[in-house]
């Protein structure tokens, strides 16, 4: 499969988890780290791959990926998708969070041709958006700024300034039955049932 050139793919990482304990950075998953599952299943879709970090001195060590800081500390995952936009080549770009370690390329690629026309094609399950695994356009950066500005950090609370196209849960589990793709680690559990998904994919 070609890699796109007019999407990039975004990986926003994060820092210490109140829930986990530690920098999910570090946590290994299947004797890997957590991040190299996201980065390596973007990598087969995008061209160019943007990895997001407060801290670059621990990201990982790959000569493929362009690193983008946030300007400003601190500001969530809403401020890493606004470095992110701001650094990206292509006009969209697809973004998942670091700790999502099941993120379909086929999904990914759906949401991706779903609206092109969009500034942000989002997943909506159980009755709440996904705004983690969604597309972003550089369109959105201006409207991302001012309501950072405003001191509102909440990723969906520009939603209504830009065009929205939501992709429901019936469709997403055409693709995903399970939706495993939504499926992120915050707690010791939830990195104990990706291990175990993985060792029953082995099997």
């Amino acid at each position: 499969m070609n890699k796109l050139t007019d999407v990039s793919g975004m990986v926003l990482a994060g820092g210490l988890s109140s829930r986990i304990g530690r920098d999910k950075g570090k946590l290994m998953l299947a004797g890997e780290p957590l991040v190299k599952r996201a980065i390596d299943t973007l990598s087969e879709l995008f061209e160019e791959l943007i990895y997001v970090t407060n801290d670059p001195m621990t990201a990982p060590a790959w000569p493929h990926i362009k690193l983008a800081k946030d300007e400003v500390p601190h500001l969530g995952p809403l401020g890493g998708i606004l470095a992110g936009l701001k650094v990206s080549k292509a006009p969209r770009a697809f973004v998942v969070g670091y700790d999502m370690p099941f993120v379909s390329p086929r999904l990914a690629r759906f949401l991706v041709d779903y609206d092109v026309n969009a500034d942000v094609v989002v997943a909506h399950t159980a009755g709440r958006y996904e705004p983690l695994h969604a597309v972003y356009s550089r369109n959105c950066i201006p409207f991302i700024a001012d309501q950072l500005a405003a001191g509102n950090r909440r990723i969906i609370g520009f939603y209504d300034k830009v065009k929205v196209t939501m992709v429901d849960e019936p469709t997403l589990r055409r693709i995903d039955p399970e939706l495993r793709s939504f499926f992120n680690i915050n707690t010791p559990d939830d990195l104990k049932r990706a291990n175990d998904l993985i060792d029953e994919e082995a099997r």
